[in-house]
């Protein structure tokens, strides 16, 4: 049936707000070139205009399109322009809408517009309407009647035109294009700066970032709209804005909000719309704002290292960089690891995600990974980052050309969310190398620390020789703190690899103290350490809280020569961190009692700024005279011993070693020198040589 202008319109009243309406979508523009459209903002085009009398006219404007499962509903402005010297009375016109078939539908003006009579002489007046037309029409199957009552005629009604929309209207703003929508009287610019998809097993999670600037003279508050996804084949599916929906941005103020959503996995993603409306109050009709081509969703190819990319979730946005990815040998697999790097850009601090991960090999095995947060911290900081490893251990035969890294997060129904996808099919990274002196800091935030080889040492056994390297841990925070959990292994020259044990003391660490971190391996005789360099990770700690064999983050270190040259006095013996000088070594025989008496003056030092587990190092103090094959053994425990006879103290001391003499009484005229020789006494007996002296029997040293 006709309408007129204002009447026959659904008797509801409008929020407050007025609709967020487009400005006008602009008809294509064939002869514009892809790198103009680049933002460009869909400018102010009319689809018509119809005289009212020779200096007033009606101008339509703004057709919008909404899908849903009843129907399409389209929303459209006409401005009535009065350049007259008398007003013009609402009451006497009315519009019709008409498919080009013949079928008419009931057109509504919007509550807020519905009271509107007259146009005042000079002025002018924009009405918004709406109207649900048919599923299978299109904009271009339309025609906007404007109609006069006229007695004069049969049918009471007098048509002033038709207005058609043209092949070349386009009420969906492109993509990577602005749009200048409408908010209660206020200019605003829109733009959909980045679309992200993460996916789950059941469904796409599309995250959209649309960007709002005031560019008016006016503070507005956001409208209560809902948004949805349309997909290339007219599904439609309601997406959430995260966060609050009661944003108010002033004048020249630019500010972002986030739409997500749940699509299923089998839905094709290519060509989805954004499309925006409003909900009339008391009705359920949904009156379309806008419409917005998605921007093409770009894929990684080639290698994924050093990249950008970015997620979001309903704390905000995160960035992230793929550092590195390993494969690193274990003793009965090999371990995969990627690196990343997460960062808060924004001016808030970010709660941590429950992360997790998958690795994809060759696009065909999927393994999981676990996430392993190295840093001490609940948060990420405005402006800071934190490191976060993905790992998986897999066969260590098995040979993959293409690998991806996928970050997930774990959703409070224990759901693993796909939040970002690194394709990487290039060499996987190589172990930074630490040459000799050189220092590998530790990032590890609670827990920085300096790390530096000090020394190699090897103690030897009957058959099989201990191969021990030595750091230094310094403490680079500014408290107490514990040194990072570390595991570490061997690699020969030929390749053979050797998992190393950690020796460390528990103790927390002074600022810019440190610690005696010692690694050391058991190796048959016939291995040639000196070719050895050994690789060091951050050791992966358990559900249970205590350290895997499992590492991160590994570096190799150039190991120093060892130093072989044995001192020949017996001062500032190096038993890192103590230190040992000997003095007044004289050697008895107690013939009653047939014993060796060794006595000697000692002076036990300790580096008190270092941290070390020091219990199962002992010293050794072996007398032998190979010309009469004689040799006397003691183990000296350093500070707190058992046994105060076999415990050297801290500071200037005495101490002796007394042992049966055998027949040495009867070789007393033949005696004249022995070597007193030192050891650094390590685990289970095996030894390294730190010093020798000859002294001839029965005399006293300086």
């Amino acid at each position: 049936m006709n309408q007129r202008l204002y009447k026959g319109m659904v008797g509801v009243s409008l929020a407050a707000a007025l609709t967020l309406s487009s400005v006008a979508p602009s008809f294509a523009d064939t002869a514009a070139s892809t790198a103009q459209a680049s933002k460009q903002t869909v400018v102010n085009s009319t689809l018509g205009k119809v005289n009212i009398d020779s200096v007033s006219f009606f101008e339509l404007a703004e057709v919008n399109l909404l899908s849903d499962r009843n129907g399409n509903t389209i929303s459209f402005k006409v401005t009535v322009h009065n350049n007259s010297s008398t007003d013009i009375n609402l009451l006497d016109y009315w519009t019709q809408v008409k498919s080009k078939a013949g079928s008419r539908f009931t057109v509504n003006l919007i509550p807020e517009d519905r009271l509107e009579e007259r146009v005042p002489a000079q002025t002018s007046k924009t009405l918004t309407y709406y109207a649900d037309v048919s599923k299978n029409l299109s904009l271009q199957d339309l025609q906007f009647e404007f109609v006069k009552w006229d007695f004069n005629l049969p049918n009471f009604e007098r048509s002033l035109g038709t207005i058609s929309v043209p092949t070349t209207y386009k009420a969906v703003t492109p993509a990577n294009q602005k749009r200048n929508l409408l908010v209660d009287g206020t200019e605003v610019s829109t733009f959909i700066d980045r679309v992200i998809m993460s996916k789950t097993e059941k469904y796409h999670r599309p995250t959209i970032t649309l960007q709002l600037e005031n560019i008016g003279s006016q503070s507005f508050t956001l409208p209560a709209y809902e948004y949805r996804i349309l997909t290339s084949n007219g599904l439609s599916y309601p997406l959430t804005l995260k966060g609050t929906s009661e944003m108010v941005l002033n004048p020249k103020v630019k500010d972002d909000i986030q739409l997500t959503g749940s699509i299923p996995v089998d839905v094709d993603p290519s060509g989805w719309k954004l499309q925006i409306a409003l909900p009339l109050a008391d009705s359920n009709v949904k009156l379309p704002i806008a419409t917005y081509d998605l921007p093409a969703i770009n894929k990684q190819e080639g290698g994924a290292i050093g990249t950008e990319h970015s997620f979001s979730n309903s704390t905000g946005d995160y960035h992230v960089i793929l550092n590195s990815i390993h494969r690193l040998p274990s003793e009965d697999y090999d371990l995969l690891t990627a690196d990343l790097t997460i960062t808060n850009n924004g001016t808030e601090t970010l709660e941590l995600p429950k992360l997790a991960g998958q690795f994809t090999l060759d696009q065909n095995i999927d393994v999981t990974a676990t996430a392993v947060l190295s840093d001490n911290v609940i948060g990420i900081k405005p402006k800071s980052s934190v490191s976060v490893q993905l790992y998986a251990t897999i066969p260590y035969t098995y040979e993959f050309t293409e690998v991806r890294t996928i970050l997930q997060e774990i959703e409070e129904d224990e759901q693993r969310v796909d939040l970002l996808e690194f394709i990487h099919n290039e060499d996987l990274s190589s172990i930074n190398t630490i040459g000799v002196n050189g220092k590998h800091t530790l990032d590890v935030i609670g827990k920085r620390a300096a790390l530096s080889v000090r020394n190699v040492l090897t103690y030897e056994g009957t058959s099989a020789n201990i191969f021990s390297t030595q750091f230094l841990a310094e403490n680079l925070e500014k408290r107490f703190s514990n040194i990072a959990n570390l595991n570490a292994y061997y690699e020969t020259e030929d390749g053979w690899l050797y998992p190393a044990s950690v020796e460390i003391s528990e103790n927390k660490v002074a600022p810019g103290g440190k610690a005696l971190v010692n690694f050391y391996k058991q190796f048959p005789k016939n291995i040639d350490t000196s070719k050895l360099k050994l690789v060091v990770g951050e050791a992966i700690i358990g559900e249970d809280g205590t350290p895997t064999d499992l590492y991160v983050n590994p570096v190799a270190f150039t190991l120093p020569d060892e130093t072989l040259e044995v001192p020949t006095e017996l001062k500032q013996l190096d038993m890192f961190p103590y230190e040992i000088s000997m003095s007044k070594i004289r050697t008895q025989i107690n013939y009653e009692a047939g014993t060796m008496t060794l006595s000697f003056d000692y002076n036990l030092t300790k580096d008190l700024l270092v941290e070390a587990n020091t219990e199962n190092h002992k010293l050794v103090l072996e007398v032998t005279d190979e010309k009469h094959d004689l040799k006397f053994t003691e183990v000296y425990s350093l500070e707190n011993g058992d046994n105060p006879d076999t415990t050297l103290e801290l500071g200037e001391n005495s101490g002796e070693m007394v042992k049966q003499s055998g027949n040495l009484v009867f070789q007393i005229r033949t005696l004249e020198k022995y070597n007193l020789n030192v050891y650094h006494q390590f685990t289970s007996g095996q030894k390294k040589l730190i010093g020798s002296m000859e002294i001839g029997w029965f005399r006293t040293t300086d």
